[in-house]
């Protein structure tokens, strides 16, 4: 008996020193307002009206009117992620109560069969037939909520986020010195300016303010921030690692491929 409590103490200590038992929480924390009340004074006209709710260009989720700019989704990678890492999907809410979302390719895509709306204080806001945001509390310091999703029962986190300068353009995209790739409110490192040098997937390359790059190519961004194309390949954010670096998806026209990581060195 002594002799196996012995040799169960002894196992106990390899794995501790080995981590097994202990998984490290990572990232900083998103900061969620317990007492958030948006208590907005959304107004329903008959003709503003559908299955979702209201709709139109005065209403409000949140903080936030609806149909300006981009509302992306973010989830958790897993439970020692202390702030919603991973990019889900995107909307464009139109004034008329028409959706445009990306799921999963590289455009927002025009959907005939959902609508949005929302309810009166601005704490549902519904893409009918597919989910319902409800309960929202805001993050501090940003235009994003932590909201509870109808269609998973998870907590996922939206943010309302403004289209990114589309003063200069290319055949990749827009280009410029302050432009950002990720355009994700989160910590320093949600956002990355492009203009600098940069490894794409363990190849060092040059990304340069007037849209060129060091091998020859050029580069540019979408309306959202959320696709780079780099020398004529086009990657879609996927996980924001905490640091210089976003882990992306490789897309072959409208499908998801192998993952690349881009950093800015």
């Amino acid at each position: 008996m002594r002799t196996h409590l012995i040799l169960s103490f002894l196992m106990l200590t390899i794995l501790v020193g080995c981590g097994a038992l202990e998984e490290t929480e990572q990232g900083v924390e998103d900061v969620v307002d317990e007492n958030y009340d948006p208590n907005q004074n959304n107004t329903c006209y008959s003709n503003f009206q559908n299955s979702a709710g209201c709709f139109g260009d005065d209403q409000y989720f949140g903080d936030n009117l609806i149909n300006t700019g981009y509302w992306s989704v973010y989830g958790k990678s897993n439970n020692y992620i202390l702030y919603y890492d991973t990019y889900r999907y995107g909307y464009q809410f139109d004034t008329d109560g028409s959706v445009r979302a990306r799921k999963t390719g590289q455009e927002y895509l025009y959907s005939s069969t959902s609508l949005w709306g929302v309810n009166n204080d601005g704490t549902k806001l519904t893409i009918d037939p597919d989910e319902t945001f409800s309960s929202p509390k805001r993050v501090s310091g940003t235009d994003c909520y932590e909201v509870t999703s109808s269609a998973s029962s998870q907590k996922l986190k939206i943010c309302h986020e403004e289209p990114i300068d589309t003063t200069l353009q290319n055949t990749s995209g827009y280009y410029g010195s302050d432009l950002e790739f990720g355009n994700y409110d989160y910590s320093d490192s949600g956002s990355i300016t492009v203009d600098g040098n940069w490894s794409v997937g363990g190849t060092t390359l040059t990304l340069s303010a007037d849209g060129s790059t060091s091998s020859g190519g050029e580069w540019g961004l979408s309306h959202d921030g959320k696709l780079i194309t780099i020398n004529a390949k086009t990657y879609l954010v996927y996980q924001y690692s905490g640091s210089d670096c976003i882990s992306t998806f490789l897309m072959i026209g409208d499908n998801k491929s192998e993952r690349v990581e881009l950093c800015k060195k």
